[in-house]
């Protein structure tokens, strides 16, 4: 009847990974437009790529789950967007031995902000006055008394006090501006916000988020471990509970949720059962054991990006198990020949404090408003066995299944 249960458990799980593995790829494609080059808008879905991809091709659908794309490339398309994503526009540019491409667009003000990386290197661009200048902060080699060292160039510093000539509290600035998205964008805005009282510019970049969210609830930890030489499975049940925090930052990975928390859990053995039997000899075990697991969950987590009532959810990860507050005992008996010692004496054995389990996690949310939710889990964790006792129990494989219920909220 076990088997017959693991058999049907084991299929129930596969389908369901499966089915969300179909789910969570067909989100690649997000809702978006693309403005063609007689600057005609067309709404519909765009497959969201790394920085590197999204300046060389746009691959646009008509459908949710992408079927049917067309590529685009920078001479073919005047710019793309995607709603909850990025901005990129049509540019020609001389680096890297490229011409055309598409840049991202940071802020569009008086002057306009756009960043590209191309190999290893970002770039930023200030379109003023029609114009196009490049900022770079390339590594130079120097050589000082025979020795060679690498140096930035600052080149984007000098090409600021330039751009911004014109501003004179917007070139106190720039000696503080780092080479960084938040800071160019910054002293763009000033700059736009010194020279224009007519309109205010826009901040593509803000409309990025970093978000956290916090997870409460209970849990069920339905563990086994079996026993080298033996028939015996030893299988507990036992209620856990569940603080998870759940990370996201839009502009970096765009794709995934960070997780980690903390999850509680007793584990308790009381078991006999015999070892190594043979016709003249038998060994018998007893074992008592009495422990805290306190997990660390450290899981990346694959992000549902289109809304509904109903999402999937998809993560693997790792986590460092603590056992504490351990009482243990570990006994044998050898009987041979039909001889029986009257007492059991103790077999040599510890516990190890920190374990390592790998788990994968599939489930659902229910979406109750933008920021609240409820999550279904189905964990399934590997570890090794927490006792260290040579051949008995060092290589037994300890699996658990962790189905969970906890409410989400967020900021």
């Amino acid at each position: 009847m076990t088997r017959l249960t693991n058999f049907f458990s084991t299929q129930l799980l596969f389908i369901l990974f499966t089915f969300l593995s179909l789910q969570l790829r067909a989100q690649d494609f997000l809702p978006g437009e693309i403005v063609d080059l007689e600057r005609n808008i067309v709404k519909g879905y765009i497959k969201g790529q790394t920085d590197k991809k999204n300046s060389t091709i746009c691959i646009f659908s008509a459908y949710p789950n992408g079927s049917k794309p067309t590529s685009y490339a920078p001479s073919q398309i005047s710019s793309y967007r995607i709603y909850e994503g990025k901005y990129y526009v049509s540019k020609n540019i001389g680096i890297e031995n490229r011409q055309e491409i598409f840049l991202e667009y940071l802020v569009k003000g008086t002057v306009n902000l756009y960043y590209s990386k191309q190999g290893a290197n970002p770039y930023y661009f200030i379109e003023k006055n029609e114009k196009l200048t490049t900022l770079n902060n390339d590594k130079t080699k120097v050589n000082v008394n025979g020795i060679s060292y690498e140096k930035s160039s600052n080149q984007y510093l000098r090409m600021l006090n330039s751009l911004f000539d014109d501003s004179d509290s917007t070139k106190l600035e720039i000696k503080k501006t780092k080479f960084l998205s938040e800071d160019l964008v910054k002293i763009t805005k000033n700059y736009h916000n010194e020279m224009c009282k007519d309109f205010s510019c826009i901040d593509y970049h803000k409309a990025f988020k970093k978000s956290i969210s916090w997870e409460f609830g209970p849990g069920v930890n339905i563990s086994n471990m079996s026993v080298k030489f033996t028939d015996l499975n030893l299988n507990r049940t036992n209620i856990q509970y569940n603080i998870g925090l759940r990370y996201y930052d839009q502009r970096k990975f765009r794709k995934y949720y960070f997780r980690t928390g903390l999850t509680v859990n007793k584990e308790s053995y009381n078991e006999r059962f015999s070892y190594f039997k043979l016709d003249s000899w038998n060994r018998v075990i007893l074992f008592n054991s009495d422990y805290l697991a306190l997990r660390l969950p450290l899981t990346i987590e694959k992000r549902n990006i289109k809304k509904r009532l109903i999402s999937p959810l998809l993560s693997f990860g790792v986590s460092p198990i603590y056992s504490l507050k351990m009482k243990y005992s570990l006994k044998n008996r050898d009987s041979s020949e039909g001889v029986i010692p009257e007492k059991f004496i103790d077999y040599p054995a510890n516990y190890r404090n920190l374990q390592v389990g790998i788990h994968l996690k599939p489930g659902f949310y229910v979406n109750l408003n933008s920021k609240n939710y409820i999550l279904f889990a189905f964990p399934l964790e590997y570890r090794t066995s927490p006792i260290r006792s040579g051949a008995l129990f060092d290589t037994q494989k300890h699996y658990s299944f962790q189905p969970s219920v906890s409410f989400g909220f967020g900021k």
